[in-house]
């Protein structure tokens, strides 16, 4: 009887869990990113200023719970947003309270919108921590500076969890392996990490318009389609730089800024 009445109320438990667990949009193929035990880094490279990223970002980590490890959202902000990011995702505001340091794309609608998505994943009981790893500029004065600063603040992350699972999304430059798909004359974030704890991916290009900052000016960009369209998902297939490709499955429409911004400068 004991027996019995023990296995009830584990049925029960896992019953309660399941029926306050959030739905989560499919995305196919995304359990292939944490499946091996080794892998430490899941990161996204993409291109800012699309609305579609970060909600299929925001499906990623919905969907990372059938992970079973502590999960660690790392955003490419601004590390002194950190407070008041701490702030919003423990609050009922409707946006953060602060304006995001940056004009190239990262500062969007869009990306309110995945903010509040990872607060309502957090308050329907999906533990993880949100945290703004870009460093500041006073930390580097080069973008080799710059890239070695963002890989130490993701391997902080890293360690700071003997089995946590880093899920980063960023620009896609950050987020390759190597220099050599693009003959960079630095060394990439996700290059400084080990190899065989990381997974990259980096989004395919539908075509379609984002939001971005070029020295010309700010605002909507038509961005070209490159490659064989692919299914909304994330598919890994070995190429230069990288583990593979996610899809959004369309093509880009622009998400607006959220303040106004000036051109990025050369």
């Amino acid at each position: 009887m004991r027996t019995l009445l023990i296995a009830l109320i584990g049925w029960l438990l896992a019953w309660a869990a399941q029926a306050q667990a959030p739905e989560c949009a499919p995305v196919p193929g995304v359990e292939a990113l944490w499946a091996k035990p080794e892998t430490r880094f899941v990161l996204f490279g993409e291109f800012h200023g699309a609305t579609e990223i970060p909600a299929l970002f925001g499906d990623v980590i919905c969907h990372a719970r059938t992970s079973g490890r502590a999960v660690k959202v790392a955003l490419e902000l601004e590390e002194q947003e950190q407070a008041a990011l701490d702030a919003f995702m423990a609050s009922d505001e409707p946006q953060p309270r602060f304006v995001f340091q940056s004009s190239d794309g990262r500062r969007s609608e869009a990306m309110i919108l995945l903010l509040r998505r990872l607060r309502d994943l957090r308050n329907a009981g999906q533990p993880f921590e949100v945290v703004a790893f870009r460093r500041t500029p006073s930390v580097y004065r080069t973008q080799v500076d710059g890239e070695a600063a963002m890989a130490s603040a993701l391997r902080d992350l890293g360690t700071s969890h003997p089995r946590a699972l880093v899920i980063g999304l960023m620009g896609n430059v950050h987020a390759l392996k190597s220099a050599k798909p693009l003959k960079l004359p630095f060394t990439p974030a996700a290059a400084f990490l080990p190899s065989e704890g990381t997974v990259s991916v980096l989004t395919t290009l539908p075509g379609g318009v984002i939001a971005a900052c070029t020295p010309e000016g700010c605002g909507p960009k038509p961005w070209p389609a490159r490659g064989a369209p692919l299914p909304r998902g994330v598919h890994l297939k070995a190429e230069p730089g990288m583990d593979g490709r996610f899809s959004v499955g369309r093509p880009f429409t622009p998400s607006p800024s959220t303040s106004p911004a000036q051109p990025r400068s050369r």
